[in-house]
């Protein structure tokens, strides 16, 4: 009986005693050993995505399908008033942008004015929790166009972003855009793409407007002479609220779409790994090869170390600290956002996370697995087919190496 299960003894004997527990391993190889390994190095993958996907907060957004979704109407005059004169409804049209692909902007025209403003019809927008707790951020892209009386370009001497509570006009805070040209308001005839932190507002309380109830917006711009003027607005959303990742994709989905994938990638690694060092072998020596069922179940074996770096790996992430993404980085809505995506996602990891202790620790450990997994190839190598250490090595780590190559081509 005792027999039976000597097949757990040699798989811990390979991390500390791997000479003497391949002699036992290759005097009678069998799979068990190896599959259980495989199980448990994939719960303890598992325990390393949970912890570092814990780390991972993306930015909740309102609307959220489609995110510019209080822009793309059909019908502007539902959601829109504005002092526009002209336009088939209302003075508001679904001008054609050339910001968002397949999508239009909500835009005002208005002649002999000096002032042109849109604002949201009340109840449009429902109420919008803007408080300590709730969404801190407001997002918008924006462009004007500005003629006076003899078509000269100019640019407005005030514009200014309300925000209503209650569906009352006359409770409201007030942001001047101007404050800061560049970043919440652009030149003549160019899109703005801005965001408000609700906490650097210059506030005007009148009749105790309440964050946490806001119902409208209205941007306003006031020109210095009478003219032609236009005002484009596109996805305007709230945001700055953060949550878990996994509970903005569904735990649920994670969990069963991180399981597969690791389960895939651990044994996909483990028959590439053993096929290229079977091929290697026999491009080294062409008679006496090792059966592949033989070099399959070495490097089951081999898989082992993960019992000993994979909680240094879960120590490590345990102690980074938190992440923060945007939602236009995770969920980017237009081609510009998605060629930005990857660069401000690795600009996040390496602004937190690269230059910290326990992150270095962990792609140490990282460097060192590979190392010991290829001593170990080496160590089998040795005894199964009696080369030079010379010759084993360099074996294992070709085999070894290529099969990184070829397991990073392949799609997850």
């Amino acid at each position: 009986m005792e027999s039976e299960y000597l097949f757990l003894y040699d798989i811990f004997k390979v991390i500390y005693s791997p000479v003497k527990a391949f002699r036992e391993v290759l005097e009678n190889p069998r799979y068990v050993g190896p599959v259980l390994i495989i199980i448990i190095s994939l719960f303890l993958t598992m325990g390393t995505n949970y912890v570092s996907v814990s780390k991972h907060y993306v930015e909740t957004i309102t609307p959220t399908s489609p995110r510019d979704a209080w822009t793309n109407m059909t019908d502007p005059s539902l959601m829109w008033i504005t002092n526009a004169s002209v336009g088939s409804v209302a003075g508001v049209s679904n001008a054609n942008s050339d910001l968002l692909a397949g999508n239009y902007s909500v835009g005002a025209i208005v002649t002999n004015a000096s002032e042109v403003w849109l604002k949201t019809n009340a109840t449009s927008i429902g109420t919008i929790n803007c408080s300590n707790s709730g969404f801190r951020t407001f997002y918008y892209k924006l462009m004007y166009v500005g003629f006076n009386q003899t078509q000269a370009p100019q640019n407005p001497q005030s514009a200014s972003l309300r925000m209503f509570s209650y569906n009352n006009e006359s409770r409201y805070f007030e942001f001047d855009l101007l404050s800061n040209s560049q970043r919440y308001l652009n030149t003549s005839q160019a899109w703005i793409d801005a965001n408000l932190i609700l906490s650097d507002w210059k506030e005007i309380n009148v009749s105790a407007a309440d964050w946490s109830n806001i119902t409208g917006f209205e941007f306003v711009l006031v020109f210095p002479q009478t003219g032609q003027l236009f005002l484009y607005l596109n996805d305007l959303h709230f945001g700055g609220k953060y949550e878990l990742l996994t509970d903005a994709v569904g735990f649920s989905y994670w969990l069963s779409s991180t399981l597969v994938g690791s389960a895939f990638d651990i044994f996909l690694r483990w028959l590439i790994f053993a096929g290229l060092l079977w091929l290697t072998v026999k491009v080294f020596k062409s008679e006496g090869g090792s059966p592949f069922r033989t070099l399959l179940i070495v490097v089951g074996y081999a898989f082992a170390i993960a019992f000993v770096y994979v909680p240094i790996d879960i120590l490590s992430v345990s102690q980074l600290p938190l992440l923060y993404f945007p939602d236009k980085v995770i969920f980017p809505l237009t081609g510009r956002e998605l060629a930005a995506s990857s660069l401000a996602t690795s600009n996040i990891y390496a602004t937190y996370w690269t230059s910290t202790v326990p992150y270095n620790i962990f792609i140490g450990v990282w460097y060192a697995s590979h190392v010991w997994t290829i001593g170990l190839f080496s160590i089998a190598l040795k005894i199964l087919q009696n080369f030079s250490w010379k010759k084993a090595v360099l074996i294992s780590a070709m085999a070894y190496i290529m099969a990184l190559v070829i397991r990073a081509i392949i799609p997850l």
